[in-house]
């Protein structure tokens, strides 16, 4: 090492592969490499990056200093790179976690320039490395979902599961890629390992992608491995069948039986995913169910705050002290929410909600979080009321259960019962009756007054297209047509009363939404019932 200020930037590339190679970690050298590529980093080549950075990234060592010179080395000359040191760069921040989006929209740009000249392995990583930062860069999923269809059977079984993850991750939802993805992976069955077959499963329900010959085949030939599952392959294959409601009890009980074997090693939410999905399913398993909840008991400091939520929902034998710990957490929570406008206007609800890494509590966590912030319950005859005539209103649109042939939506339905009041001699009330579904429906209703919070878990999604924010939204506007002055002022002197009722537990951007709305219409009397999930069965 105390000659390594003499190597070339080829000696130093090549020494860090091998160790990487190798699986050698020596620190010291790696920190002597790091500290001497970064100050001669004008005279590396497009190898010399990529193999550096693969190799530091192989060894899980997040050298900052260097990957910043690195980065801004080769911005300037990222459209000389070969597809090979693309993809290692790529691969490499995405591995270490390491947020550059400059760096990823100048690979974006020099990728988008080569694509053909790109193997399967360069367009697995580039979809998975995007996906594991969180980047949905649209036209370079597009072109390079394009250029992956033309070589779909090159692709090796674990670059198959990959894309598809790397999809679901990001909310990418590309038919022809899908129906391709599922035409190789049925002539790759047999390489199949368990991530494989749980990635698969699990990135279809999760897009929605309803394919029932592959599932079949995948439910068959997972029952010949799945002794060779983990805890997370598991619980990722239960949720994916329980969510596009397919019948297989061989299957399942295969988990079962795996998943009472492995209990010790679960963690988080491998509790609740497969809990959820065996509850969902009506599957006779209570010895699971029952031992799940024995053993969530023992690991409850490693469930997170929405893992919590779901084993609440299900109303296992653990409920009660599982239930304790989450309000411990939503009470923790509501000493930092917003009690004025201004909270959610300069990003403070946004923080909450990162800082939290929850999308919701669940239904009962919801319904304590509401509570606290004065937003009660309707009537039970108005909850009852309310769950009849949402089932009625989506049985009546079951055409929007897809969004087209195999792509199947979930949906949301909130329905509201109102009569407001707005001030002024002769104002016209708003009464009546409204229902209003999630998803684009034509229009998008935004207003600067009530805002959409982006949630850490599905972080794509669009939350102004929830079916709850829509339907605030839309009476604010409804509210303030004729209204030029100050709309704060209004809103505030409009009363009245209004009752929401929602169908799953509202996420936390639409409880924000509500908080926004019962803040901005301080004498309407605001309540919100929360009922049962919209459920459609797919492959029955």
């Amino acid at each position: 090492m105390a000659k390594i200020e003499d190597f070339s930037s080829q000696d130093m590339s090549n020494t860090a592969w091998a160790f990487a190679t190798l699986g050698v970690v020596n620190v010291p050298l790696m920190s002597a490499i790091a500290s001497a590529a970064s100050t001669s980093i004008s005279a590396f080549r497009s190898q010399d990056f990529g193999n550096t950075a693969w190799a530091f990234a192989k060894l899980g060592i997040a050298d900052l200093p260097l990957f910043t010179a690195i980065s801004a080395a080769v911005i300037p000359k990222m459209k000389e790179f070969p597809p090979q040191n693309l993809t290692n760069l790529a691969w490499a921040v995405a591995t270490l976690s390491i947020v550059d989006k400059p760096l990823m929209h100048a690979i974006a740009a020099a990728a988008l320039r080569k694509l053909s000249e790109f193997n399967s392995q360069h367009l697995a990583h580039i979809f998975w490395s995007f996906a594991v930062l969180g980047v949905l860069d649209k036209p370079l999923f597009d072109a390079t979902s394009a250029e992956a269809i033309k070589k779909i059977y090159e692709f090796k079984a674990q670059e198959l599961s990959n894309i598809a993850w790397a999809c679901a991750k990001l909310g990418y939802v590309n038919k022809p890629l899908l129906q391709a993805l599922a035409s190789a992976a049925l002539t790759r069955m047999s390489e199949f390992v368990p991530q494989d077959f749980a990635n698969i499963s699990w990135s279809f329900a999760k897009i929605g992608f309803v394919d029932a010959p592959l599932m079949h085949a995948l439910a068959a030939a997972a029952i010949t491995k799945i002794h060779d599952f983990n805890p997370q392959d598991l619980a990722n294959t239960a949720w994916a069948v329980a969510n596009l409601r397919m019948r297989d009890s061989t299957l399942m009980d295969s988990i079962s039986a795996q998943a009472r074997s492995k209990l010790t090693h679960f963690e988080g939410s491998d509790f609740s995913t497969t809990a959820w999905a065996f509850s969902v399913l009506g599957e006779e398993h209570k010895t699971l169910l029952d031992a799940i909840s024995t053993e969530a008991i023992k690991k409850i400091d490693s469930l997170g705050a929405q893992q919590l939520g779901t084993l609440v929902d299900l109303g296992l034998p653990c409920q009660g002290d599982i239930e304790a710990q989450l309000q411990k957490t939503v009470s923790r929570f509501l000493v930092s929410m917003p009690s004025n406008l201004e909270g959610f206007q300069k990003g403070w609800y946004q923080g909450l909600v990162s800082d939290f890494e929850v999308d919701n509590f669940g239904s009962k966590g919801d319904r304590f979080l509401l509570d606290t912030l004065g937003i009660f319950e309707g009537p039970q005859t108005f909850t009852k009321k309310g769950a009849q005539l949402v089932i009625e209103y989506q049985q009546q649109h079951a055409e929007s259960w897809w969004r087209s042939e195999g792509l199947l939506h979930n949906r949301v339905v909130s329905y509201a019962e109102l009569d407001l009041t707005p001030p002024g001699h002769g104002a016209t009330s708003i009464a009546g009756a409204r229902y209003q579904q999630n998803g684009y429906q034509g229009s998008r209703l935004v207003s600067d007054k009530i805002l959409p919070t982006q949630l850490p878990f599905n972080h794509n999604v669009d939350r102004s297209l929830c079916s709850e924010f829509q339907l605030l939204t839309g009476v604010c506007q409804d509210l303030l047509q004729c209204q030029t002055g100050d709309v704060v002022r209004f809103l505030a002197q409009v009363q009245g009363w209004l009752r929401l009722f929602v169908t799953g537990a509202p996420c936390l951007s639409c409880v924000g939404a509500m908080r926004q709305f019962q803040l901005l219409l301080p004498r309407v009397t605001f309540e919100v019932s929360i009922g049962p999930e919209l459920q459609y069965a797919a492959l029955e």
